[in-house]
């Protein structure tokens, strides 16, 4: 059994300008890798600033051990529309699928002129974990997120991403805390609940990979 399955508390960090991941114990150890491996790689700036990438093509991320053992695969599958599909594929280390992760409709807050006239827009961000059979299996609901509009038209998260990724019934099952204060999310932690369901804790641990995608 891999690290990522039993540890409390892992730190992940963008390694590259696409989408590729390192994932770390609480003492800086490896313990695995997210790559993309499929798909187009425009980079962040153009991915995150100028909003000009085309996500409808297909794109897979391989998720695996520091052993290289493979733990999970996450799809989109290719679109007609730019903006792409509002959910990605999960599949289990042995290739069979385990379900998919399904962005829902944002709620919005509010909306204010913010600090020095930058306008500011605060909303709640929602996705659902659905297993293979079409049964809900979680979800991870955002704390408010509040997104400053630069000049120029790019958007940065004032508050960071924190998330609370519960299972069917409402129980926490694990805590996502993102970047703040604007930064490109480079870096984010995740905070297990012990004694998961191994499938739920590969759902949580596949859920910010998931929101790079939908």
């Amino acid at each position: 059994m891999s690290a990522v399955h039993v540890l409390p508390v892992l730190n992940v960090e963008q390694v590259s300008p696409h989408l590729d991941y390192r994932i770390s114990d609480e003492h800086g150890n490896v313990v695995a890798q997210v790559d993309q491996t499929a798909g187009p790689r425009p980079g962040w700036w153009k991915r995150n600033v100028f909003g000009m990438v085309d996500h409808s093509s297909a794109v897979t991320l391989d998720a695996r051990s520091a052993d290289g053992a493979p733990i999970f695969r996450l799809c989109r599958d290719a679109s007609e529309s730019k903006e792409g599909q509002n959910f990605c594929r999960l599949l289990a280390a042995s290739g069979q699928p385990l379900g998919r992760l399904e962005k829902q409709q944002d709620e919005y807050l509010g909306f204010s002129a913010g600090l020095l006239n930058t306008p500011t827009t605060t909303f709640v961000a929602k996705y659902r974990l659905y297993g293979a059979d079409g049964s809900l299996v979680g979800e991870a609901v955002s704390e408010p997120i509040e997104m400053r509009i630069r000049q120029g038209g790019d958007a940065v998260s004032a508050t960071g991403d924190h998330y609370v990724i519960s299972d069917a019934s409402g129980q926490e099952a694990a805590r996502l805390e993102g970047t703040t204060l604007g930064s490109p999310d480079k870096r984010f932690t995740l905070r297990f609940q012990p004694r998961l369901p191994t499938d739920l804790r590969i759902f949580a641990l596949a859920t910010p990979f998931a929101m790079k995608l939908v």
